[in-house]
């Protein structure tokens, strides 16, 4: 059985955008990513989302990931049957500034 628990985003001082590593998905069914973000300056608005990818160049959004983002927070996300080969977060800031980690923990064979 392959298992994954890695952080996949550390940064500090986001004031634009930040998005993670991209996780591959070889041989893993379904997993869940963590994020937790925290307003380190101003009022902190935007989004984070999660997106896909087949080939490493081409990113789309999975489908009813994005989630708003205000003060600091956390979601969750359990994705099943990811049958794409990698999958990122990204964070979008369009107020203040954050704070943002994510972990992805995921099982298949």
């Amino acid at each position: 059985m392959r298992i994954l628990n890695d952080k996949i985003l550390e940064e500090t001082g986001v004031t634009a955008s930040s998005t993670s590593e991209e996780q591959p998905l070889d041989f893993i069914y379904g997993y869940a990513i963590y994020a937790s973000w925290t307003e380190t300056a101003a009022t902190l608005a935007g989004n984070i989302k999660l997106q896909a990818s087949v080939n490493s160049t081409d990113w789309v959004d999975i489908p009813s990931t994005q989630q708003a983002v205000s003060g600091s927070g956390s979601f969750l996300w359990n994705i099943n049957d990811a049958f794409y080969g990698k999958v990122r977060i990204v964070m979008t800031v369009t107020g203040g500034t954050a704070s943002v980690t994510a972990w992805i923990n995921g099982k298949g064979i």
